[in-house]
């Protein structure tokens, strides 16, 4: 728990200032509240850096020193913007006295939550059989050409595996597996209680910033004390924190190096920043400079995007979004050609990896694969791809005399409760949404024609490919919770109860019926053995065979997890693959050859 909350801590200050600094690339002066800064920069600054630590692992390998000279790079970067070293500054003048005080004990309370539920045993399947794999590579030799031919779900590249690989040194076996999607979850509770107004902040008039601060202006605009906005963050924050970590098909999920609940979160913030920047409105001198027509505050919610589809290419529907988001705000040629640019180049990371490790670029999609000597065979990739979402293929073939498409969803309907919640949700979001077009009538470049576009094209892509609810949670809240803060605004200007500071008790009493509960999950007889580190993950019995100058370690698994066993672990070996570069041994690559026959040995 202390190592976790160390490295947050570090995470936390780190990505503050990176995505400051971003922010003021942007040119998002329209974004005025400190709340509202805050929280886009923290996600704005861990998906570059996520994205950033990708890029490095294609040249080396992520070890902790590589991992913490990145980030300082990014650090100096982030600080050589003027601008926002003054508003960081002056974020740092506000908390002083009082106002440190409360900052401390809520983010300590925050930090032991979420410590506590993340420190506990990683026991999820995936981890076992290629998660954490792929972690360790990342740390031992970078992204390594054809190391889908050792498993195939090491083609499965994130750079939410290249962010933990840092973090994960060989002596904690894997025990701090957790820790990114515990920052998640640390993250999401802060931004509630910021959002919610739990503790004041008040932005500074301070004399010595100059106009290039956007601190100091904001205090000149009166704002609304709670808004639209800040109700739907706080709703979707809440219900995603109590789901990640209360329902049993998503709990073992988060304790885990899975991006499912990273990218729901990412999902939560991208929605919310297009919501947010429709309802911000430009300060007409806030600073002298002429902004750029392209690059402005309108292209935040793509950023983050970018990162999500990084993490995980079940995010792609929040890419076409926000991309089709940025363009409708001064629609033209030239803005769809940058916006398209952009989008590429963000990604180069991801699908350079991609190609690298299996030589298709959307893996295991075979869209665009390369002919080189790692590409494995188009069947051996499709077969990969149905079981992985080819959910028409899950439950078997029907009876002869049944309608194949009513047994499917009957079956599939019946697989598991959180399937029913699902069917819910999406009839929710489809009455709901067509209701708030017809009644509101948006126009294009109006945050609510995207938000519910977000919606209905991430359940429709998640029934299509694979309808789990931790593939589509975003998406499939986004209407509902969107309903919830409307109903919460009104409630606020209606009844005596939300003003003048007597609503906070509504949600002190949310965050702390969400902390008790939280509390109450956990396992406190390991408490004592998880202080300091996490639990190491599981040990497996391996063997070692010997094939075309390969060790291979072997799991003996039943399940084929090699958890944190030595690298290369598999749980078959192929006759057919050999060494790139035998000189330079594992660590230069693997290719496939058919002609290979090597007995082994």
């Amino acid at each position: 728990m202390l190592y976790f909350t160390l490295v947050w801590t570090g995470l936390c200050l780190a990505c503050l200032t990176v995505g400051c600094g971003l922010l003021h690339c942007l040119r998002a002066e329209r974004v005025r509240r400190w709340s509202d800064r805050i929280i886009l920069s923290v996600w704005l600054g861990l998906g570059v850096i996520a994205v950033l630590l990708l890029a490095i692992a294609l040249v080396v390998p992520l070890t902790p020193l590589v991992g913490m000279i990145t980030i300082l790079v990014a650090l100096l970067a982030a600080l050589q913007v003027k601008a926002a070293r003054l508003e960081l500054a002056d974020w740092g003048q506000q908390l002083k006295g009082h106002a440190w005080w409360k900052a401390a004990v809520l983010y300590g309370l925050c930090c032991i939550v979420s410590a506590l539920f993340s420190s506990q045993q990683v026991t999820w399947l995936d981890t076992g059989l290629y998660h954490y794999g792929f972690v360790h590579w990342f740390a031992e030799y970078g992204v390594t050409p054809g190391l889908a031919l050792l498993n195939q779900q090491f083609g499965f590249v994130s750079a939410w595996f290249a962010l933990l690989a840092p973090f994960n040194p060989s002596a904690l076996a894997g025990g701090a597996s957790a820790l990114m999607n515990g920052f998640g979850l640390l993250l999401t509770l802060l931004q509630s209680t910021i959002v919610l107004r739990i503790w004041k902040f008040s932005p500074g008039r301070r004399k010595s910033v100059s106009s290039e601060s956007v601190s100091s202006d904001m205090s000149e605009t009166p704002v609304p004390d709670i808004s639209e906005p800040d109700w739907f963050l706080a709703i979707f924050s809440l219900i995603s924190v109590l789901l990640l970590t209360q329902t049993p098909f998503l709990s073992t999920v988060t304790v885990s190096a899975s991006p499912d609940a990273a990218v729901a979160l990412f999902t939560v913030i991208v929605a919310w920043s297009m919501y947010l920047l429709s309802t911000s409105i430009p300060i007409a001198n806030l600073s002298s400079r002429r902004p750029s027509r392209l690059l402005t505050a309108d292209i935040i919610p793509l950023v983050l995007a970018i990162a999500a589809v990084s993490l995980k290419l079940t995010a792609l529907p929040l890419l076409l979004i926000t991309v089709g988001y940025y363009w409708a705000q001064q629609p033209g040629l030239l803005r769809a050609v940058f916006v398209s640019s952009f989008a590429i180049v963000g990604l180069l990371p991801l699908f350079s990896a991609q190609i690298l490790t299996s030589g298709c670029p959307l893996y295991p999609s075979t869209v665009a694969c390369f002919d080189l000597p790692w590409t494995q065979s188009t069947q051996l990739i499709q077969e990969l791809a149905a079981q992985t979402h080819g959910w028409e293929n899950w439950f078997g073939q029907p009876p002869a005399v049944a309608n194949r498409q009513l047994w499917l969803f009957l079956k599939w309907l019946n697989s598991n409760q959180s399937s029913k919640l699902v069917v819910v949700l999406a009839v929710f979001s489809v009455l709901a949404g067509t209701y708030l077009l017809w009644r509101c009538k948006p126009r294009l470049h109006d945050a609510l024609l995207w938000l519910v576009a977000l919606s209905w094209l991430g359940i429709t892509f998640m029934l299509l490919k694979a309808p789990l609810f931790r593939f589509g949670m975003g998406s499939i809240l986004l209407i509902p919770v969107f309903t919830a803060a409307t109903l919460c605004t009104q409630a606020a200007r209606k009844w005596p109860f939300f003003k003048e500071g007597k609503w906070l008790s509504l949600p002190l009493l949310v965050i702390s019926l969400s902390l008790a509960t939280l509390l109450h999950s956990f396992n406190y007889s390991s408490l004592d053995k998880r202080l300091i580190v996490p639990p190491s993950l599981p040990t497996v019995k391996t063997h070692i065979q010997y094939v075309n100058d390969i060790t291979y370690v072997i799991t003996q698994n039943n399940r084929g997890q090699c958890w944190s066993a030595s690298l290369p672990c598999v749980s078959k070996v192929r006759p057919d693959v050999v060494l790139r570069n035998p000189a330079a041994g594992i660590a230069g690559g693997f290719v496939h050859n058919e002609q290979t026959d090597t007995p082994e040995k």
